[in-house]
């Protein structure tokens, strides 16, 4: 790296990152086949939130390959907006939703407050920063 751009972190997404995740993604699915989980057939199609931006690997790793392995269906927001996003999750009936500790904090916060249901949601990620004390 450049001695003027050492400041400037960032995180390289190459061909070999991106193929690396996908075939350990399948290698886990086959290990979990051999002991013992069986895919779940039937039943509505899985459904996940891509609130994340795809320039962001939790956005193109996290909710966008990780469907095409999984084969869900992925519904896409414009920006974050949690009172959009509880709507999303009831009228699609989301089964997974991936987001930084302050982006699940106010989609809880806002679902309680206006007693929305989220009872379609089967897995909610998270990474990137712990929550803050007053959430």
């Amino acid at each position: 790296m450049p001695p003027a751009r050492r400041g400037i972190r960032r995180a390289v997404s190459t061909h070999r990152n991106i193929l690396s995740a996908l075939l350990s993604w399948e290698l886990d699915a086959q290990a979990g086949m051999l002991a013992g989980f069986a895919p779940v057939v039937g039943g509505p199609q899985p459904a996940a939130l891509l609130s994340i931006p795809l320039f962001h690997v939790s956005g193109l790793h996290v909710s966008l390959l990780q469907s095409f392995r999984a084969q869900r269906r992925l519904v896409c927001m414009y920006k974050w907006d949690p009172a959009q996003a509880v709507e999303i999750i009831e009228r699609e009936k989301i089964t997974g939703f991936n987001g930084p500790p302050a982006v699940t904090g106010d989609l809880v916060e806002i679902a309680r407050r206006e007693g929305r249901d989220l009872s379609s949601l089967i897995a909610v990620g998270g990474g990137g920063a712990s929550r803050a004390r007053n959430r």
